[in-house]
């Protein structure tokens, strides 16, 4: 099955092309997106090719906005079920840095972002058919929500 996907290469150059649809691993689920937000961020990555310091370096899927069903789920995953509707928390913290041993991972020193060009390599984003995330970055919604 082929998963679609919208690749920012450089500034205002667009691409719907093809992207990579791993299965899900130990804590993990597959996504299928059916709704995104187009942020600010998002525009000034199209429009600009960056955010002030932060430039698009390499291409990048964009999109940290995103909600959709799981599809499927890897080994370990519990609280998700195949059919759920989540929405997706775009923040990645280290899990290593102070802040995260002390049970504060919103201020992690490390911070990694989904559609974001902040780091090299970039973290691609939700703006696809499909996507493989760690399953506690997932917010399940109520039954019914149609994303």
């Amino acid at each position: 099955m082929t998963n679609r996907a919208i690749r920012l290469h450089a500034r205002n150059d667009l691409r719907l092309e093809t992207a990579p649809d791993p299965a899900p691993g130990p804590g993990e689920v597959r996504v299928a997106v059916r709704a995104g937000g187009i942020c600010g961020s998002d525009l000034h990555y199209w429009a600009d090719g960056g955010i002030g310091t932060i430039r698009v370096r390499e291409p990048i899927i964009l999109g940290h906005e995103f909600a959709g069903h799981v599809e499927s789920l890897g080994p370990g995953v519990t609280g998700l079920a195949a059919g759920d509707v989540v929405a997706v928390n775009p923040s990645q913290p280290c899990g290593a840095c102070r802040f995260c041993d002390e049970g504060q991972p919103h201020h992690c020193l490390h911070m990694r972002f989904t559609g974001s060009a902040m780091f090299l390599p970039h973290e691609q984003g939700g703006f696809r058919d499909r996507i493989t995330v760690a399953a506690g970055r997932c917010a399940r919604l109520s039954p019914g929500t149609d994303p």
